[in-house]
């Protein structure tokens, strides 16, 4: 009887087994087939491939971002309606962002708008010289690269709000971008040696690094 009850156990216990380990393995499954397509929650990884793959096909026509569906030739069709929800997206802060900006602190190029801070109409020199890094807003179709210059991060440290440096885009969480990039490229804002540039999308920061 005792043996019976033994065998009856091990056979329970390895189901029990077999049904966690499925669970967890289609669980894996689901999650790398969302994360191979899906930018707007995916690691930094999954956004520079994302964005490797679909940057050709995307370019700047009539101050919009538009998609050349000819370029595109192998996507799934949930890849697809991805980069049609980053482009609407980023179209939409666009127009918002050219209501707002003064139109000589604008600079357009084929596929991206760079919106720059005024100061004292001296924002040509620096940023042309970048001794010190530069201070922008890079828009891109699938989000953002923003630069902080190392004299900006010096006033940060003192107490300047970040938005008040790029104040055209109210719905970009400026400071909070800045705080976790200068932790992740290891700047500390106060004795900050140089400026810092990195990507911000879908609420995250990544590609931090120095000017």
């Amino acid at each position: 009887m005792l043996s019976k009850l033994k065998a009856s156990f091990f056979v329970l216990s390895s189901f029990l087994l077999l049904c966690v380990v499925g669970s967890v393995n289609a669980h894996a499954s689901t999650m790398n087939k969302s994360d191979s397509y899906n930018i707007s929650n995916g690691t930094s990884v999954v956004k520079d491939k994302f964005i490797n793959k679909f940057d050709s096909a995307v370019s700047m026509k009539n101050n919009k971002f538009v998609i050349d569906y000819s370029k595109i030739t192998s996507a799934s069709g949930q890849e697809v309606r991805e980069l049609k929800s980053l482009v609407n997206q980023s179209n939409s802060k666009l127009r918002k962002l050219y209501s707002v900006a003064p139109e000589d602190s604008v600079y357009k190029d084929k596929n991206s708008v760079t919106f720059f801070p005024i100061d004292n109409n001296q924002f040509t020199l620096e940023y042309r010289s970048g001794r010190n890094g530069k201070t922008f807003i890079h828009s891109y179709w699938w989000g953002y690269k923003i630069g902080i210059s190392k004299k900006d991060l010096h006033k940060i440290s003192m107490g300047l709000d970040a938005a008040a440096l790029l104040p055209y885009d109210k719905f970009l969480p400026i400071g909070w971008a800045v705080t976790i990039a200068t932790g992740l490229a290891g700047i500390a804002t106060g004795n900050a040696t140089s400026g810092i540039v990195f990507n911000f999308s879908g609420g995250m920061v990544w590609g931090a690094k120095r000017q």
